[in-house]
């Protein structure tokens, strides 16, 4: 069995500007019997969802909502670039289901509708040291490797860094380069935000460990 969640440096500008913020990461070994049990529980989960009332707003959990009100505090709009959640409930209505990628999108997929948390996974292998919440320096750049596999990143950016570097950033899918959808070990993170419960945020985190290690 892993480890539990363990909370990650916020730099302190951020916690001063945006209130009682966290960063909770594990790191998780996929086993092979993930696939299989991955694919039952979504399919499980979607046989009694009803994207139809997220996007209504009134089957929205207090989570979601927290996500929803975080993202807009720090400038992105949930409506134009929507929170896990968000997008997990359109998908469904259009495809009339909760599609299965694979073992770590599924045990993202299935944390974010049952809990409105979202939690991401990036490849183990491609990350150094602990993870920390900053605000990007000049000259940074997202990704690893040759150019083309990296990007610019505004200085004052808030990212998710390893040390060497920005890995994500907030509230967005990680870059091909750090990618965990298909790794076979990930760090999954996610972000504490003022309005949902601590215990909440770090129980997304460990049940999609537990989802990808068969615990």
């Amino acid at each position: 069995m892993n480890p539990g969640p363990v909370r990650g440096r916020v730099a302190p500008e951020l916690v001063a500007e945006y209130g009682a913020i966290a960063l909770w990461s594990v790191t998780v070994r996929v086993t092979g019997r993930a696939a299989t049990q991955n694919r039952a529980r979504l399919g499980h989960i979607s046989n009694a969802y009803r994207g139809a009332d997220v996007v209504r707003v009134h089957g929205r959990t207090a989570a979601h909502e927290g996500f929803r009100t975080f993202a807009r505090q720090v400038g992105i709009d949930p409506d134009r670039t929507p929170t896990r959640a968000d997008a997990a409930a359109r998908e469904a209505v259009v495809a009339g289901r909760l599609a299965s990628l694979g073992p770590a999108p599924d045990a993202l997929l299935a944390v974010a509708v049952q809990s409105g948390v979202p939690v991401w996974a990036l490849d183990a292998s491609t990350i150094v040291g602990e993870l920390e919440l900053r605000v990007a320096g000049e000259g940074e750049r997202l990704g690893r490797g040759r150019a083309r596999r990296t990007s610019s990143v505004a200085p004052g950016t808030i990212v998710v860094a390893d040390g060497r570097g920005p890995v994500a950033l907030l509230l967005a899918d990680p870059p091909p380069a750090h990618d965990g959808s298909r790794a076979a070990a990930v760090v999954l993170y996610t972000v504490g935000v003022p309005d949902v419960p601590e215990w909440e945020v770090s129980e997304a985190v460990w049940s999609a460990a537990r989802f990808l290690d068969g615990t």
